[in-house]
């Protein structure tokens, strides 16, 4: 970059040409004080150099700011450069996901051939819950009654799930309950002693017997010589009587 054209040095060349001028025409004109001479040329030299200051004051600054320029374009060039290559490692990671995804779709195709085998084991097994158990897993029924797909193939896994659960925390117990059993097609209001999922014991008035899981419900059969010790059974666990022993027969 040229400084700008100097006016102040021009100002100055034809002060210096007036004075010449005026030297060799000492008869014909009066003469200029040299002093008036010395002055101008003193300020005019001032004007020079601060201009000089100014156009050299501004040239670092230019600088200056070509040099930042620089260092955003080298920066500018760096930052490209490691774009090129995350480029490739977001296609490696493309290619990545595609493949994680494909393998869980097939995972999930799987599942859902799996629980679609599995279910009418697990439905066929609740038909053989007794009462107390299915009350406990009422939601998972309804949710087992539907066909498994893409949707619902998670909440048929659940429903399998909490259904086993619930029936092997029931088979480890004894469960005690009261409710409506059908003895010889007659109905009853009868007390009954579960034991896990093998068998349970009941108390009915003046009836009392067993019951043993059957295909589509439980079974009810009349033994009424048990009725002494499940009434001392029933009594013990309502704390009518003492703790203690009472014996059941665990084959039919």
């Amino acid at each position: 970059m040229s400084p700008p054209f100097d006016l102040s040095r021009a100002l100055l060349v034809a002060q210096v040409g007036l004075a010449l001028s005026i030297t060799a025409q000492e008869t014909t004109a009066p003469s200029v004080p040299t002093t008036d001479l010395v002055e101008k040329w003193l300020e005019t030299e001032r004007l020079l150099s601060r201009e000089a200051q100014d156009w050299q004051a501004e040239k670092e600054h230019t600088n200056q700011l070509l040099e930042i320029y620089r260092k955003e374009l080298a920066l500018l060039d760096e930052e490209l450069a490691r774009a090129g290559k995350n480029a490739g490692l977001v296609d490696e990671e493309a290619e990545s996901l595609k493949a994680k995804i494909a393998a869980s779709e097939a995972a999930r195709r799987e599942a859902i051939t799996f629980l679609t085998k599995i279910k009418p084991r697990v439905v066929a097994l609740i038909g053989k819950f007794p009462p107390p158990l299915k009350d406990t897993i009422e939601e998972e029924m309804i949710s087992l009654k539907s066909d498994v797909t893409n949707d619902n193939a998670a909440e048929i896994l659940r429903s399998i799930i909490k259904t086993l659960q619930e029936a092997a925390r029931f088979n480890r117990t004894f469960t005690f309950v009261e409710e409506e059993i059908t003895l010889d097609g007659e109905s009853y209001s009868a007390r009954l002693m579960y034991f896990g999922l093998s068998r349970a014991y009941f108390l009915a008035g003046q009836k009392a017997g067993l019951a043993t899981p059957g295909e589509a419900a439980w079974q009810f059969e009349e033994r009424n010589e048990l009725a002494a010790e499940l009434t001392r059974a029933f009594a013990i666990h309502s704390k009518e009587s003492p703790s203690g022993f009472f014996t059941v027969p665990l084959k039919k």
